[in-house]
């Protein structure tokens, strides 16, 4: 019985796994709240279409409905680069450019706390 139970359980888990690489034409882009030590990794189409940060990284939503977070990056091993708008004309940029280097870009500009992205986009291009 325990054998059983340790291959179903095995068996769940890589079938539920994220796949190690993205899919093709997307960039990986981790979202996090360092506050409450939460991060959400999303494939985002990298072909500059604008993409609700609500939809994409809802796993940061608190329970009233709100989405927030401080920083995002570009996973190692996606190339392109993406940039965050408040607005749904994307016209008001959240932070500097999210490029695939690795590093992180805050979005409060050097002010502790996070902001509230449930109205945000973000657009990605290869």
């Amino acid at each position: 019985m325990q054998l059983y139970t340790i291959i179903v359980s095995l068996f769940v888990f890589v079938a539920t796994a994220h796949p190690f690489e993205p899919r093709p034409n997307t960039i990986r882009v981790l979202m996090v709240n360092d506050q409450i030590y939460t991060a959400v990794r999303a494939d985002i189409p990298a072909d500059g279409s604008k993409i609700s940060i609500q939809g994409a990284f809802a796993g940061l939503c608190a329970r009233d409905g709100n989405l927030f977070a401080n920083r995002a990056e570009i996973l190692m091993g996606t190339t392109g680069s993406c940039r965050v708008f408040n607005d749904s004309d994307c016209t008001s940029q959240i932070g500097g450019p999210l490029n695939a280097n690795g590093d992180s870009v805050g979005f409060t500009s050097g002010k502790k706390g996070s902001i509230n992205l449930v109205k945000a986009f973000i657009v990605c291009r290869l």
